[in-house]
Protein backbone atom coordinates (compact mmCIF):
# COMPACT_ATOMS: atom_id res chain seq x y z
CA UNK A 1 0.00 0.00 0.00
CA UNK A 2 1.03 3.55 -1.11
CA UNK A 3 1.27 6.42 1.15
CA UNK A 4 -1.42 8.23 -0.65
CA UNK A 5 -3.46 5.20 -0.17
CA UNK A 6 -2.75 4.56 4.00
CA UNK A 7 -3.73 8.21 3.55
CA UNK A 8 -7.14 7.71 2.18
CA UNK A 9 -7.77 4.59 4.20
CA UNK A 10 -6.75 6.67 7.64
CA UNK A 11 -9.27 9.50 6.65
CA UNK A 12 -11.67 6.69 5.86
CA UNK A 13 -11.34 4.77 8.98
CA UNK A 14 -11.83 8.42 10.89
CA UNK A 15 -14.62 9.56 9.11
CA UNK A 16 -16.21 6.29 9.53
CA UNK A 17 -15.61 6.37 13.61
CA UNK A 18 -16.08 9.86 14.00
CA UNK A 19 -19.96 8.73 11.90
CA UNK A 20 -20.21 5.62 14.46
CA UNK A 21 -19.42 7.90 17.97
CA UNK A 22 -22.19 10.37 16.72
CA UNK A 23 -24.69 7.61 15.81
CA UNK A 24 -23.99 6.17 19.43
CA UNK A 25 -24.37 9.49 21.10
CA UNK A 26 -27.36 10.19 19.50
CA UNK A 27 -28.63 6.68 20.36
CA UNK A 28 -27.65 7.05 24.31
CA UNK A 29 -29.79 10.80 23.78
CA UNK A 30 -32.44 8.72 22.30
CA UNK A 31 -32.95 6.35 25.13
CA UNK A 32 -32.67 8.71 27.57
CA UNK A 33 -34.95 11.02 26.53
CA UNK A 34 -37.35 8.57 25.32
CA UNK A 35 -37.77 10.13 22.00
CA UNK A 36 -36.36 10.16 18.31
CA UNK A 37 -34.43 13.15 17.78
CA UNK A 38 -32.44 14.23 14.56
CA UNK A 39 -28.91 15.67 14.88
CA UNK A 40 -28.15 17.77 11.93
CA UNK A 41 -24.36 18.84 10.97
CA UNK A 42 -23.98 22.24 10.93
CA UNK A 43 -22.15 23.54 7.68
CA UNK A 44 -18.75 25.71 9.29
CA UNK A 45 -19.05 28.95 6.68
CA UNK A 46 -16.34 31.95 6.71
CA UNK A 47 -18.76 33.98 8.66
CA UNK A 48 -18.49 31.60 11.61
CA UNK A 49 -14.32 31.58 11.91
CA UNK A 50 -14.31 35.30 11.75
CA UNK A 51 -17.00 35.48 14.72
CA UNK A 52 -14.80 33.03 16.75
CA UNK A 53 -11.76 34.79 15.65
CA UNK A 54 -12.85 37.70 16.62
CA UNK A 55 -13.81 36.53 20.11
CA UNK A 56 -10.80 34.50 20.79
CA UNK A 57 -8.87 37.69 19.64
CA UNK A 58 -10.30 39.78 22.05
CA UNK A 59 -9.70 37.44 24.77
CA UNK A 60 -6.00 37.24 24.33
CA UNK A 61 -5.59 40.62 24.01
CA UNK A 62 -7.67 41.29 27.68
CA UNK A 63 -6.95 37.88 29.75
CA UNK A 64 -3.86 35.66 27.21
CA UNK A 65 -6.65 32.98 27.10
CA UNK A 66 -4.82 31.24 24.30
CA UNK A 67 -6.88 30.09 21.12
CA UNK A 68 -9.03 27.15 20.55
CA UNK A 69 -9.39 25.14 17.18
CA UNK A 70 -12.92 23.60 18.37
CA UNK A 71 -16.18 25.78 17.21
CA UNK A 72 -17.68 25.00 20.38
CA UNK A 73 -15.82 27.29 21.90
CA UNK A 74 -18.08 28.20 25.15
CA UNK A 75 -17.61 31.05 27.37
CA UNK A 76 -20.52 29.69 29.70
CA UNK A 77 -19.56 30.00 33.72
CA UNK A 78 -15.94 30.57 32.38
CA UNK A 79 -14.40 33.51 34.73
CA UNK A 80 -10.30 35.04 33.44
CA UNK A 81 -8.34 36.81 35.12
CA UNK A 82 -7.05 40.78 32.89
CA UNK A 83 -3.55 40.75 31.74
CA UNK A 84 -3.92 43.74 29.54
CA UNK A 85 -2.37 46.95 30.67
CA UNK A 86 -0.87 48.05 34.54
CA UNK A 87 -3.35 48.80 37.70
CA UNK A 88 -2.26 52.41 38.32
CA UNK A 89 -4.06 52.78 41.25
CA UNK A 90 -4.60 49.87 44.03
CA UNK A 91 -8.04 51.22 45.19
CA UNK A 92 -9.26 51.25 41.48
CA UNK A 93 -8.37 47.33 40.90
CA UNK A 94 -10.65 46.93 37.44
CA UNK A 95 -9.17 49.85 35.78
CA UNK A 96 -5.73 48.92 33.72
CA UNK A 97 -3.76 51.39 31.80
CA UNK A 98 -1.89 51.07 28.57
CA UNK A 99 1.09 53.40 27.61
CA UNK A 100 0.84 55.43 24.66
CA UNK A 101 1.90 57.96 22.85
CA UNK A 102 -1.03 60.42 21.60
CA UNK A 103 -4.67 59.90 20.80
CA UNK A 104 -3.92 58.52 17.59
CA UNK A 105 -2.24 55.57 18.93
CA UNK A 106 -4.54 54.72 21.75
CA UNK A 107 -7.94 54.27 19.29
CA UNK A 108 -5.47 52.28 16.73
CA UNK A 109 -4.80 49.99 20.34
CA UNK A 110 -8.44 49.70 21.38
CA UNK A 111 -9.16 49.10 17.64
CA UNK A 112 -6.16 46.19 17.37
CA UNK A 113 -8.17 44.46 20.23
CA UNK A 114 -9.88 42.66 17.77
CA UNK A 115 -8.93 40.31 14.78
CA UNK A 116 -10.97 42.03 12.21
CA UNK A 117 -11.91 45.78 11.30
CA UNK A 118 -15.49 44.36 10.38
CA UNK A 119 -16.69 44.21 14.42
CA UNK A 120 -15.60 48.13 14.87
CA UNK A 121 -18.16 50.33 14.50
CA UNK A 122 -17.69 54.16 14.78
CA UNK A 123 -19.28 56.68 17.31
CA UNK A 124 -19.84 59.99 17.94
CA UNK A 125 -16.72 59.79 20.12
CA UNK A 126 -14.89 56.84 19.20
CA UNK A 127 -15.65 53.48 18.54
CA UNK A 128 -17.48 50.39 20.19
CA UNK A 129 -16.76 46.45 19.28
CA UNK A 130 -20.04 44.48 19.90
CA UNK A 131 -19.46 40.67 20.23
CA UNK A 132 -22.66 40.21 21.94
CA UNK A 133 -24.34 38.12 19.43
CA UNK A 134 -21.89 36.16 17.86
CA UNK A 135 -23.03 32.87 16.07
CA UNK A 136 -20.11 30.50 15.90
CA UNK A 137 -21.19 27.56 17.96
CA UNK A 138 -22.10 23.92 16.64
CA UNK A 139 -24.57 23.31 18.55
CA UNK A 140 -26.59 26.39 17.21
CA UNK A 141 -26.38 28.43 20.97
CA UNK A 142 -25.37 32.19 20.63
CA UNK A 143 -22.54 33.02 22.27
CA UNK A 144 -22.65 36.16 23.72
CA UNK A 145 -19.00 38.02 24.81
CA UNK A 146 -19.95 41.32 25.44
CA UNK A 147 -18.68 45.07 24.30
CA UNK A 148 -15.68 47.10 24.38
CA UNK A 149 -16.57 50.85 24.12
CA UNK A 150 -13.81 53.82 23.21
CA UNK A 151 -14.15 57.49 23.97
CA UNK A 152 -11.92 60.57 23.31
CA UNK A 153 -10.70 61.99 26.11
CA UNK A 154 -10.77 65.72 26.62
CA UNK A 155 -9.73 66.48 30.33
CA UNK A 156 -6.15 65.65 30.12
CA UNK A 157 -6.29 62.36 32.70
CA UNK A 158 -5.60 60.63 29.39
CA UNK A 159 -5.32 60.02 25.48
CA UNK A 160 -8.71 57.60 25.45
CA UNK A 161 -10.64 55.53 27.97
CA UNK A 162 -12.29 52.16 26.92
CA UNK A 163 -15.45 50.84 29.05
CA UNK A 164 -15.03 47.16 29.29
CA UNK A 165 -18.38 45.00 29.48
CA UNK A 166 -17.22 41.65 29.06
CA UNK A 167 -18.96 39.08 31.79
CA UNK A 168 -16.09 36.59 31.72
CA UNK A 169 -13.55 39.04 32.60
CA UNK A 170 -15.69 40.44 35.40
CA UNK A 171 -12.47 42.48 37.40
CA UNK A 172 -12.01 44.40 34.09
CA UNK A 173 -14.35 47.57 33.92
CA UNK A 174 -11.90 50.29 32.01
CA UNK A 175 -8.85 50.44 29.91
CA UNK A 176 -7.12 53.60 30.09
CA UNK A 177 -4.65 54.96 27.25
CA UNK A 178 -2.08 57.16 29.20
CA UNK A 179 0.84 58.94 28.18
CA UNK A 180 4.23 59.04 30.12
CA UNK A 181 3.18 62.20 31.26
CA UNK A 182 -0.14 61.37 32.29
CA UNK A 183 0.88 57.88 33.77
CA UNK A 184 1.68 59.55 37.33
CA UNK A 185 3.80 58.70 39.98
CA UNK A 186 1.71 55.20 40.83
CA UNK A 187 3.36 52.33 39.33
CA UNK A 188 5.30 54.59 37.14
CA UNK A 189 8.80 54.80 39.80
CA UNK A 190 9.53 51.11 38.65
CA UNK A 191 9.82 51.73 34.71
CA UNK A 192 11.44 55.19 35.12
CA UNK A 193 14.13 53.74 37.43
CA UNK A 194 15.11 50.97 35.07
CA UNK A 195 17.65 51.77 32.18
CA UNK A 196 16.67 49.61 28.82
CA UNK A 197 20.11 48.09 27.69
CA UNK A 198 18.77 48.65 23.97
CA UNK A 199 17.35 52.15 23.14
CA UNK A 200 14.66 52.76 20.48
CA UNK A 201 16.56 53.30 17.06
CA UNK A 202 19.40 51.25 17.83
CA UNK A 203 20.86 49.08 15.26
CA UNK A 204 22.18 45.61 15.97
CA UNK A 205 23.55 43.02 14.35
CA UNK A 206 23.57 39.59 14.81
CA UNK A 207 27.21 38.26 13.42
CA UNK A 208 26.09 34.39 13.00
CA UNK A 209 23.03 35.44 10.84
CA UNK A 210 24.56 38.43 9.18
CA UNK A 211 20.94 40.04 9.93
CA UNK A 212 20.78 43.73 10.99
CA UNK A 213 17.66 44.33 13.71
CA UNK A 214 16.37 47.50 14.71
CA UNK A 215 15.36 48.16 18.56
CA UNK A 216 11.63 48.88 18.49
CA UNK A 217 10.47 48.25 22.27
CA UNK A 218 12.73 49.13 25.28
CA UNK A 219 12.61 46.83 28.19
CA UNK A 220 11.18 47.80 31.31
CA UNK A 221 11.05 46.38 35.04
CA UNK A 222 8.39 43.99 34.25
CA UNK A 223 8.17 43.79 30.56
CA UNK A 224 10.55 42.41 27.52
CA UNK A 225 12.20 44.69 24.70
CA UNK A 226 12.16 43.69 21.14
CA UNK A 227 14.61 43.71 18.98
CA UNK A 228 13.54 43.49 15.37
CA UNK A 229 14.22 42.12 11.22
CA UNK A 230 11.40 42.61 9.40
CA UNK A 231 12.36 40.94 5.02
CA UNK A 232 10.17 40.73 1.87
CA UNK A 233 8.06 37.83 1.28
CA UNK A 234 8.61 34.67 2.84
CA UNK A 235 12.29 35.58 4.05
CA UNK A 236 15.09 33.05 4.42
CA UNK A 237 13.86 32.69 8.25
CA UNK A 238 10.85 30.86 8.07
CA UNK A 239 9.09 27.67 9.29
CA UNK A 240 6.42 26.01 7.49
CA UNK A 241 3.23 25.66 9.17
CA UNK A 242 2.41 21.90 7.64
CA UNK A 243 4.88 20.01 5.80
CA UNK A 244 1.96 17.98 3.91
CA UNK A 245 0.66 20.94 2.23
CA UNK A 246 4.86 22.11 0.85
CA UNK A 247 5.63 25.14 0.00
CA UNK A 248 1.97 26.01 -1.08
CA UNK A 249 0.42 27.12 2.49
CA UNK A 250 1.11 29.38 5.64
CA UNK A 251 4.51 29.75 7.14
CA UNK A 252 5.51 31.32 10.27
CA UNK A 253 8.31 33.18 11.58
CA UNK A 254 11.75 31.13 12.73
CA UNK A 255 11.96 33.81 15.49
CA UNK A 256 8.37 34.68 16.20
CA UNK A 257 7.89 37.76 18.16
CA UNK A 258 5.40 39.59 19.66
CA UNK A 259 2.52 42.21 18.99
CA UNK A 260 4.20 44.73 20.90
CA UNK A 261 7.08 44.34 18.57
CA UNK A 262 5.45 44.57 15.37
CA UNK A 263 3.94 47.44 16.17
CA UNK A 264 6.61 48.99 17.73
CA UNK A 265 8.67 48.87 13.99
CA UNK A 266 5.46 50.00 12.13
CA UNK A 267 5.36 53.03 14.31
CA UNK A 268 8.77 53.28 14.06
CA UNK A 269 8.50 53.22 10.39
CA UNK A 270 5.82 55.76 9.96
CA UNK A 271 5.53 58.41 12.81
CA UNK A 272 6.90 61.72 11.78
CA UNK A 273 9.29 61.82 14.96
CA UNK A 274 11.64 59.21 13.41
CA UNK A 275 11.75 60.33 9.96
CA UNK A 276 15.26 61.77 9.67
CA UNK A 277 16.40 58.88 11.92
CA UNK A 278 15.39 56.19 9.62
CA UNK A 279 16.47 57.95 6.27
CA UNK A 280 20.08 57.89 8.37
CA UNK A 281 19.88 53.87 8.81
CA UNK A 282 18.35 53.77 5.30
CA UNK A 283 20.98 54.91 3.85
CA UNK A 284 23.55 53.02 5.80
CA UNK A 285 22.24 50.18 5.46
CA UNK A 286 19.83 50.20 2.57
CA UNK A 287 17.09 47.42 2.31
CA UNK A 288 18.80 45.62 4.86
CA UNK A 289 17.07 47.61 7.52
CA UNK A 290 13.75 48.57 6.42
CA UNK A 291 12.55 45.85 3.49
CA UNK A 292 11.35 46.93 -0.17
CA UNK A 293 8.09 45.65 -1.09
CA UNK A 294 7.85 42.27 -2.69
CA UNK A 295 5.97 41.65 -5.90
CA UNK A 296 2.61 40.02 -5.59
CA UNK A 297 0.75 37.21 -6.74
CA UNK A 298 -2.17 37.56 -8.81
CA UNK A 299 -5.40 35.30 -8.57
CA UNK A 300 -5.13 32.16 -9.88
CA UNK A 301 -1.07 31.82 -9.94
CA UNK A 302 0.91 29.15 -9.07
CA UNK A 303 0.74 29.53 -4.49
CA UNK A 304 4.03 28.20 -4.64
CA UNK A 305 6.80 30.29 -2.46
CA UNK A 306 10.05 27.84 -4.02
CA UNK A 307 11.64 31.47 -5.11
CA UNK A 308 9.61 34.16 -4.26
CA UNK A 309 9.15 36.77 -6.59
CA UNK A 310 12.29 39.62 -6.78
CA UNK A 311 11.24 42.80 -4.83
CA UNK A 312 10.00 45.91 -6.88
CA UNK A 313 12.43 49.47 -6.28
CA UNK A 314 14.35 49.83 -3.40
CA UNK A 315 12.96 53.07 -2.36
CA UNK A 316 9.50 51.43 -1.85
CA UNK A 317 7.95 49.15 0.63
CA UNK A 318 9.25 50.22 4.07
CA UNK A 319 12.10 51.44 3.10
CA UNK A 320 10.71 54.69 1.52
CA UNK A 321 11.98 57.52 1.67
CA UNK A 322 7.67 59.50 0.96
CA UNK A 323 7.65 62.00 4.15
CA UNK A 324 4.50 61.04 5.93
CA UNK A 325 4.04 57.29 5.30
CA UNK A 326 5.35 54.42 6.50
CA UNK A 327 5.11 51.93 3.52
CA UNK A 328 4.85 53.41 0.05
CA UNK A 329 4.24 51.32 -3.44
CA UNK A 330 5.03 52.58 -6.38
CA UNK A 331 3.72 52.53 -10.13
CA UNK A 332 0.31 55.16 -11.16
CA UNK A 333 -2.18 53.15 -8.60
CA UNK A 334 -4.45 56.20 -7.37
CA UNK A 335 -7.57 53.91 -6.54
CA UNK A 336 -8.60 54.29 -2.49
CA UNK A 337 -7.86 51.16 -1.42
CA UNK A 338 -4.28 51.48 -1.92
CA UNK A 339 -4.66 53.74 1.05
CA UNK A 340 -7.07 51.68 3.41
CA UNK A 341 -6.43 47.85 4.29
CA UNK A 342 -9.29 45.23 3.37
CA UNK A 343 -10.11 43.15 0.67
CA UNK A 344 -8.17 44.50 -2.03
CA UNK A 345 -4.34 45.20 -2.02
CA UNK A 346 -2.89 44.73 2.01
CA UNK A 347 0.60 44.77 3.68
CA UNK A 348 1.00 41.66 5.75
CA UNK A 349 3.36 41.36 8.38
CA UNK A 350 3.27 37.55 9.49
CA UNK A 351 4.01 37.18 12.92
CA UNK A 352 3.74 33.49 13.59
CA UNK A 353 1.91 30.51 11.81
CA UNK A 354 1.00 27.17 13.61
CA UNK A 355 -1.08 24.04 12.48
CA UNK A 356 -4.03 23.37 15.29
CA UNK A 357 -5.25 19.93 16.29
CA UNK A 358 -7.29 17.92 14.44
CA UNK A 359 -11.22 19.16 14.45
CA UNK A 360 -13.79 16.71 13.44
CA UNK A 361 -16.44 19.14 12.01
CA UNK A 362 -15.15 19.50 8.99
CA UNK A 363 -12.74 16.36 10.10
CA UNK A 364 -9.43 18.43 8.94
CA UNK A 365 -6.37 20.23 10.83
CA UNK A 366 -6.99 23.94 10.80
CA UNK A 367 -4.02 25.81 10.28
CA UNK A 368 -3.10 29.35 11.63
CA UNK A 369 -1.31 32.64 10.19
CA UNK A 370 -1.59 35.49 12.46
CA UNK A 371 -0.71 38.99 10.49
CA UNK A 372 -0.78 42.74 11.06
CA UNK A 373 -2.81 44.30 8.12
CA UNK A 374 -2.39 47.84 6.78
CA UNK A 375 -2.60 50.05 3.50
CA UNK A 376 -0.04 49.91 1.01
CA UNK A 377 0.10 53.18 1.13
CA UNK A 378 0.05 54.13 5.41
CA UNK A 379 -0.05 57.33 6.77
CA UNK A 380 0.60 57.48 10.48
CA UNK A 381 -3.22 57.76 11.64
CA UNK A 382 -4.73 55.52 8.72
CA UNK A 383 -6.23 51.87 10.07
CA UNK A 384 -4.05 49.28 11.21
CA UNK A 385 -5.13 45.69 12.93
CA UNK A 386 -4.47 42.26 13.82
CA UNK A 387 -6.01 39.28 11.60
CA UNK A 388 -5.54 35.66 11.75
CA UNK A 389 -6.38 34.04 9.06
CA UNK A 390 -7.57 30.28 9.60
CA UNK A 391 -8.10 27.88 6.90
CA UNK A 392 -8.78 24.20 6.73
CA UNK A 393 -6.51 21.94 4.27
CA UNK A 394 -8.04 18.20 2.97
CA UNK A 395 -5.25 15.85 1.08
CA UNK A 396 -8.38 15.67 -1.92
CA UNK A 397 -9.00 19.47 -2.02
CA UNK A 398 -7.33 23.05 -2.70
CA UNK A 399 -7.32 25.46 0.07
CA UNK A 400 -8.36 28.80 0.20
CA UNK A 401 -4.95 30.06 1.33
CA UNK A 402 -3.83 30.74 -2.21
CA UNK A 403 -6.15 33.12 -3.49
CA UNK A 404 -6.52 35.18 -0.24
CA UNK A 405 -2.57 35.86 -0.99
CA UNK A 406 -3.78 37.58 -4.23
CA UNK A 407 -3.00 41.53 -4.04
CA UNK A 408 -1.23 41.13 -0.87
CA UNK A 409 2.30 42.48 -0.19
CA UNK A 410 3.60 39.86 2.60
CA UNK A 411 6.62 40.10 5.27
CA UNK A 412 7.93 38.42 7.42
CA UNK A 413 8.83 39.47 11.02
CA UNK A 414 11.80 37.49 12.93
CA UNK A 415 13.03 38.94 16.53
CA UNK A 416 14.25 38.56 19.96
CA UNK A 417 13.42 39.42 23.40
CA UNK A 418 15.52 40.96 25.90
CA UNK A 419 15.08 42.19 29.39
CA UNK A 420 18.42 43.26 31.67
CA UNK A 421 21.36 42.74 28.99
CA UNK A 422 21.13 42.51 24.96
CA UNK A 423 19.64 39.13 23.64
CA UNK A 424 22.42 36.49 23.35
CA UNK A 425 24.47 36.66 19.81
CA UNK A 426 24.07 40.54 19.48
CA UNK A 427 27.00 41.62 21.16
CA UNK A 428 27.53 44.62 23.63
CA UNK A 429 27.33 47.71 21.36
CA UNK A 430 24.58 48.45 18.40
CA UNK A 431 26.51 49.15 15.16
CA UNK A 432 23.76 52.26 14.77
CA UNK A 433 23.35 54.58 17.86
CA UNK A 434 20.80 58.04 17.29
CA UNK A 435 22.59 59.35 19.98
CA UNK A 436 26.27 58.98 18.21
CA UNK A 437 24.72 60.46 15.17
CA UNK A 438 22.98 63.39 16.91
CA UNK A 439 19.41 62.29 16.84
Amino acid sequence: MNKKESLKLTLAIALLTGSALSVISCKDDDDDNNENKKTEQKVVTPEMIAQKDAVECVLMNLAGVEPQDTMGFNLEGQRFEPTIGKVRDESQPSERAVLVDDEVEASLKFRALVANEDFVKETSDGYVIDLTDMNYRLDGRKQKLGTLTYHRASDGTCMGYAEVDIPCVPLLRRISYVTKDQWGSNGWDEYGNWESPCYIGQVWLNASEGLYYLCVVESKSDTDGWLINVQPGRSNMYTIVASNEGNKGAWGAKHPVSKAAVEGFVKFCIDGKYYDMKQAIRKRYPGKVFPPVPKTHGKGQTCSWDSWPIPSNGDDGFGTSQKGYGHWVGGTHNESTWYSPGDGPEVLIIRDGWEGSYAWSPPRHYRHQEVYCMAPRARYDSSRYWYKKTYVYHVFENSDYCDWMNQKFPYTANGYSFRATPPSGFGSTPVFDPADEGF
